[in-house]
């Protein structure tokens, strides 16, 4: 058996261990955008800003054109990989149709 002077708490290594991760974690909550982040006032949701960009081109778009029109106009992205996360919620969106070939146009 090995005796010990010094008995060390449990609890207090596990303080030291989750200030230790919060301070390892903390630099990543500051997460670049591919886009100016908007005051809050300015800031929208994904399907407005979509539906609007649709409505206004005459005729229908690839998920990269609609990316281009929501970056030039300043959308916040808060995803990681926008231009992907945009093509999938695309087919599911309201107010927008599919028409296949990889094309959207308002409803």
């Amino acid at each position: 058996m090995t005796c010990c002077k010094e008995k060390k708490s449990p609890f207090s290594l596990r303080v030291v261990q989750k200030r230790l991760r919060r301070e390892e974690v903390s630099p990543l909550r500051n997460v670049v955008t591919s886009a100016p982040v908007a005051n809050k006032e300015e800031r929208g949701t994904l399907r407005p800003a979509v539906v609007r960009i649709l409505k206004r081109s005459k005729q229908p778009l690839r998920t990269a054109d609609i990316y281009n029109a929501l970056v030039a106009q300043g959308y916040p992205f808060t995803f990681k990989e926008p231009k992907k996360i945009l093509g999938i919620r695309l087919y599911k969106m309201l107010g927008v149709q599919p028409l296949g070939g990889g094309l959207f146009k308002a409803k």
